[in-house]
């Protein structure tokens, strides 16, 4: 993608046949540059292959399955989830439960099930930074999934059930697994709460 012209990556709205023609060449690039530069041949199938999909609508070469390198299955399963949490000019991110969900309904379509199962065994269902509202009203940021239980993350308080607002490595660390009357209600998007907090009035 850094060698596509920025007002075509920074573009709003509906790509024309010949922009998206550009766009979809850039993994043909990537695969040439990364090949010059000496990389192994792991590499260079992630840069050619990390858009194909295991349906076999992706591109450049409409491969499917297990045609697909194993690492450019994972490496598509990541690169998606960033992309879907990452803010971007013409959409709002996604917080991190939500990508999730999104990757759990596309495996099997889009991505090796394999390749999604592994990547939330890893990160959890909310993943590492995800914001949660806590049962008991407080807003916690997860720090640590813990793989016996992907609902019980270890989390960092960032606002108590009283109001009270800690510095982000301030707040106190909670293991959910050791609390269990105190259970995620929700994840949350933290620029909403923030600016929802700004707009409160004092009672």
């Amino acid at each position: 993608m850094l060698f596509l012209p920025q007002e075509l990556l920074s573009k709003e709205g509906k790509l024309t046949e010949k922009e998206r023609v550009l766009l979809e060449s850039h993994p043909a690039v990537s695969y040439e540059k990364v090949k010059r530069w000496g990389e192994g041949y792991e590499a260079t199938q992630v840069a050619l292959q990390h858009h194909e999909e295991w349906n076999g609508t992706g591109y450049p070469s409409l491969i499917s399955g297990e045609n697909i390198h194993r690492w450019s299955r994972i490496a598509a399963v990541a690169i998606n989830f960033v992309a879907r949490v990452t803010q971007r000019r013409y959409r709002n991110s996604l917080v991190g439960y939500e990508a999730m969900k999104q990757l759990i309904k596309d495996q099997g379509v889009r991505f090796d099930p394999v390749a999604v199962k592994d990547f939330v065994r890893c990160l959890g269902l909310n993943p590492p930074g995800s914001i949660l509202l806590l049962s008991d009203g407080s807003i916690a940021r997860v720090i640590e999934m813990t793989p016996a239980n992907l609902l019980r993350p270890v989390v960092r308080i960032l606002i108590d059930s009283f109001g009270n607002v800690f510095r982000e490595d301030r707040g106190p660390q909670l293991d959910l697994n050791d609390t269990p009357k105190t259970f995620i209600a929700r994840p949350v998007n933290f620029q909403d709460l923030l600016e929802a907090r700004e707009h409160q009035t004092p009672g």
